[in-house]
């Protein structure tokens, strides 16, 4: 439960809360800009993630993403790619395909 506008809680609410677990809160914030904050916060919070092995570098000021499982070289083929990408610039900024490592 949730007081808003410096609301005390009654005592009634406080025992509830106590004997079915639910935290009793109050807060000075008005009712719609607490919650608009509290919603704020719990979309990035709630947001989904995930986690990826990958190397993340800068193409001609374009962000590219090599992905592949752990282990397997995907920064040593980039020190390699990056010699190629200044000789053949043109070839990769032909291509649009995502590229997976394996």
């Amino acid at each position: 439960m949730i007081f808003c506008r410096g609301l005390e809680p009654r005592p009634l609410f406080m025992e509830l809360g106590n004997k079915y677990g639910v935290p009793v809160l109050a807060t000075d914030d008005g009712t719609s800009s607490f919650f608009s904050e509290l919603n704020r916060f719990l979309k990035i919070e709630l947001a989904p993630r995930i986690s990826i092995h990958g190397v993340l570098v800068d193409v001609f000021g374009e962000g590219v993403l090599i992905t592949g499982e752990s282990g397997i070289g995907k920064s040593e083929r980039w020190n390699w790619l990056s010699a190629v990408i200044v000789l053949y610039p043109m070839m990769l900024l032909r291509s649009r395909r995502r590229i997976t490592m394996s």
